[in-house]
């Protein structure tokens, strides 16, 4: 029988994201965040389900619909696995460099580590760029590895949050 549905260990991950970051979201006022299965419609060609997204107040009003979401967030977090590692670091991300997506996470549990990329103009064309790796060191039981967004600048999360019950 073929599997369909994500493995604890990725559900696992994409809840401890979603709680650190909707708890700060919903602290601060600053927006929404949502979760999949929920489609994120970049153009009139293609539509994605990132596991987490973060959507800020200018922008919920014009991109929640009843559909799904109408354009780019600001925040998008996928979490890799062996079957999506190739999409999600190729086609994936270049779309969403290019609908001008502020912020993406590439989530590895295997690795136990999370990239952060920032967007930005690059003679006139969205570019990523690799902002951060944060990865488990042997010093972490003494200082925590805190992983940042750029985009929810405030925002920090220990690595180990981001892991928590994913063994």
């Amino acid at each position: 029988m073929a599997k369909s549905a994500p493995s604890p260990l990725h559900q696992r991950i994409s809840r401890n994201i979603f709680r650190a970051l909707d708890n700060f979201v919903i602290a601060n006022n600053l927006g929404e965040v949502l979760y999949a299965p929920l489609d994120v419609f970049l153009d009139e060609y293609n539509a994605t389900q990132p596991e987490v997204l973060f959507l800020s107040r200018e922008k919920q009003h014009l991109v929640v619909t009843p559909d799904g979401v109408q354009g780019a967030p600001d925040l998008v977090i996928e979490i890799i696995s062996p079957s999506s590692m190739k999409r999600d670091r190729g086609d994936k991300m270049k779309l969403y460099e290019r609908c001008g997506i502020g912020e993406y996470w590439l989530v590895d549990a295997r690795t136990r580590s999370v990239e952060v990329y920032v967007n930005g103009l690059v003679n006139g064309v969205q570019d990523y760029e690799l902002r951060d790796v944060f990865m488990e060191t042997a010093s972490e039981s003494v200082v925590p590895v805190l992983v940042r967004s750029v985009v929810l600048n405030d925002f920090t999360m220990p690595l180990t949050a981001v892991f928590a019950g994913a063994e």
